[in-house]
């Protein structure tokens, strides 16, 4: 008689930290308590000189107050219950988590669909040293996992145990053996905040903010306030933008790992974003006109799994200001960097020096600036692609990589014969173009590429059958 082998147990569920509820309902707590105090002042203020008695609340004010601390009794109340149903537990292929009272929802994402394990902390949470882990999947934000919230060392290593089971799915790795290959991540660069407090001032828009607000205030000196209040819109507008990508980026710290870069950053809600190097589909060097002088370079990626909106701006930036050799290391971490001489060129040169194919006379009608500077050149891993005579930029994008390409061409553009290629990557900040290659140089280049991209796409499924370790990875 042969005995049956045991059943594996279960893993167990986890709740999340029981400070929760605090940390969910306390800005709607502080909103709404603002929201009270305000509204009772003034009208409060409304009544001086006017007769007792015409505002109702104030008779009934301690009731008002009563009935608001019983509303941050209940809320409170329902957000523990809520946290009491509220679980997850990882088993050897996937995440799970369990949510809802009456309305119960349960989410699953395996650990091959994981395109990055993020980690959040708002103010609220950082007072409390709680986190928030955000799972990003294939299927977009809505499919996205959120535990909310843990302890910061609690949150921490499961970031690094999700990323590395992500890294492992394919290996057939148990979560606790997966566990035992985490190592810490390998700081490579600390923007200082004095250079991103200078480069956020050294731009165009807000340069010209600043004109506005000092012809406003000779304005409102000159007694002419209503063109002083004119402005005000657009003030808020465009500073409010600007503040909260500031905001978002100071205190940068990028760090690597054998499967990822980890890009932390944020003052008021501190965030972790990690980009697995798999997930990279195209990069982007840009040096605004006015950080030249001062030799700056920004960083941005196309991440594969990444949405348009806030996500992508979160994990799109490895480098939000950084000097060109701090630019040339970062590059290097992200992709296979092409030679340094091609890259110079794709930087700083014009012509057709180094193997760039630029444009054609003819292009000089619809693009007089920089027409002798746009151009590509070609690489054994990758498309290489430079424009922008002002504002510099360098597009690098790996041929496994490239989606699709496309040809357009405008009324003008087939009568001066050219026409622009796209290069569809993943959706991004990151947008490959070639505008305005001769018509015969734009059909050669697609009709060479489309070769180019499906030998490297063949030769990374290749590389990821034989070693599974290593993530190459091809979105379709």
């Amino acid at each position: 008689m042969t005995s049956s082998p045991p059943v594996a147990a279960e893993p167990p569920w986890r709740h999340v930290h029981p400070l929760t509820p605090l940390v969910r309902g306390g800005l709607v707590v502080i909103a709404y308590g603002s929201w009270f105090v305000s509204d009772q002042v003034n009208r409060i203020s409304s009544q001086r000189g006017g007769a007792p008695g015409q505002d109702p609340t104030t008779r009934h004010l301690g009731l008002l107050l009563a009935l608001f601390l019983a509303g941050v009794v209940l809320f409170v109340a329902l957000s523990w219950v809520s946290w009491l149903f509220s679980r997850f537990r990882l088993t050897d292929s996937l995440v799970e988590v369990r949510s809802g009272v009456l309305f119960r929802r349960h989410r699953q994402v395996r650990y091959d669909r994981i395109q990055a394990v993020d980690i959040t902390r708002p103010v609220l949470a950082r007072i409390l040293r709680l986190s928030q882990v955000v799972v990003r999947s294939a299927g977009g934000h809505e499919a996205h996992l959120r535990l909310s919230f843990l302890a910061q060392r609690d949150a921490v290593a499961l970031r690094d145990r999700l990323t590395d089971l992500a890294t492992h799915s394919g290996a057939g790795a148990h979560p606790d053996e997966a566990l035992a290959s985490v190592t810490p991540g390998r700081r490579v660069i600390q923007v200082p905040p004095l250079r991103q407090l200078q480069a956020a001032l050294w731009r165009p828009s807000v340069l010209l903010l600043g004109l506005l607000l000092v012809g406003s205030a000779v304005e409102l000196g000159l007694g002419h306030p209503q063109l002083a209040f004119a402005a005000v819109p657009i003030v808020l507008g465009v500073g409010s933008a600007h503040g909260r990508q500031l905001l978002n980026e100071l205190n940068f710290v990028l760090e690597t790992t054998p499967a990822a870069l980890r890009a932390q950053h944020g003052l008021l809600e501190l965030r972790a974003t990690t980009v697995p190097f798999h997930r990279i589909q195209a990069v982007e060097l840009t040096q605004p006109l006015l950080w030249r002088p001062f030799g700056w370079w920004r960083i941005e990626l196309n991440v594969a799994g990444s949405h348009p909106g806030r996500e992508a701006t979160e994990t799109s930036t490895i480098l939000p200001v950084g000097t060109y050799a701090e630019a040339l290391d970062v590059l290097a971490l992200a992709i296979q960097p092409p030679p340094s001489d091609l890259l110079a060129a794709a930087t700083q040169g014009t012509g057709n020096a180094v193997g760039f194919t630029t444009s054609p006379l003819a292009a000089r009608l619809v693009d007089p600036l920089t027409c002798g500077r746009t151009g590509y050149a070609v690489t054994e891993s990758a498309i290489v692609i430079r424009h922008g005579r002002l504002d510099r930029v360098a597009q690098i994008v790996p041929h496994a990589r490239i989606q699709s390409t496309g040809l357009s061409e405008g009324p003008l553009e087939r009568v001066l014969g050219i026409a622009t290629v796209r290069l569809h990557s993943t959706r991004g900040r990151v947008h490959p173009t070639i505008p305005h290659l001769s018509r015969l140089e734009a059909e050669r280049f697609l009709a060479e590429e489309s070769v180019r991209a499906g030998v490297a796409r063949a030769t990374s499924a290749h590389e990821v059958a034989r070693e599974p370790h290593q993530s190459f990875d091809y979105e379709s």
